[in-house]
């Protein structure tokens, strides 16, 4: 196994992909949290980041939209709001209309091409992006020429201060 903890260099594409995405997610959250203040869907409902909706619905939420959802609840226990029922129609037009999906979903896969199986993670303080790549089967790691590698000890250095800086 090898693992490898490194700063993305503002010059990469991947940076500017990681900051657009972040901004965008907050723009998608934000329109969600209307849309479900507006339907009365906000007791701590999860709900997926995607173009259809689906959501965490109580047993009365279940019963009062049941001519909208799909018969599947998945394993997270999401239901599904069918592609023609209303509240998919006004999801599509109050939030999916409003934000760049593909925007949203820009670092999805980053490190395909540098882990088969093995972990991973991307994160940032504010202004550095952090990364983390861990492949259990190989013994080196190829890294990008926008990956700077840093001591594991700096990068665990720098997600305690984050965490601490949250509180």
């Amino acid at each position: 196994m090898v693992e490898q903890a490194f700063r993305v260099s503002p010059d990469a594409q991947l940076y500017r992909t990681y900051f657009a995405a972040k901004e965008e997610k907050n723009k998608f959250h934000q329109l969600a949290r209307v849309f479900f203040e507006k339907h009365d869907l906000m007791q701590d409902n999860g709900y997926y980041q995607a173009s259809y909706l689906a959501m965490q619905l109580t047993d009365e939420q279940r019963e009062k939209y049941a001519s909208q959802l799909k018969k599947l609840v998945d394993n997270n226990n999401m239901s599904y709001f069918k592609k023609n029922s209303p509240m998919y129609k006004e999801w599509q037009t109050e939030v999916v209309a409003h934000c760049d999906m593909n925007k949203l979903d820009g670092t999805w896969c980053w490190y395909f091409p540098y882990i088969g199986k093995g972990r991973y993670a991307l994160w940032s303080d504010g202004e550095t992006l952090y990364g983390y790549l861990a492949d259990e089967n190989k013994d080196e790691l190829e890294l990008a020429d926008w990956m700077i590698p840093i001591k594991m000890s700096e990068y665990y250095a720098a997600m305690e201060e984050r965490y601490d800086a949250k509180g």
